[in-house]
């Protein structure tokens, strides 16, 4: 059996904002010393592991001034 999905795919909105490459984000933290957050289509990392915490308060603060929701589905 054989869905032709081409009127479908015509039909829905297109993503401009697609996730990243895993590949990316690998090579993208090279010289970074703590771990890298992937929260809800943003990345968070830091170069030193001391100003991991501050960077991400300082990040997640920006978007509450802003009123803007994280969705805890997409993380």
């Amino acid at each position: 059996m054989c869905t032709d999905f081409t009127n479908l795919n015509k039909a829905c909105p297109k993503d401009y904002y697609s996730l990243p490459c895993l590949g990316n984000l690998v090579d993208g933290s090279a010289g970074h010393e703590n771990m890298e957050i992937y929260l809800d289509d943003m990345l968070f990392k830091s170069k030193k592991r001391g100003d991991h915490l501050k960077n991400l308060e300082e990040s997640l603060g920006r978007l509450k001034e802003c009123r803007l929701r994280i969705n805890p589905e997409k993380y």
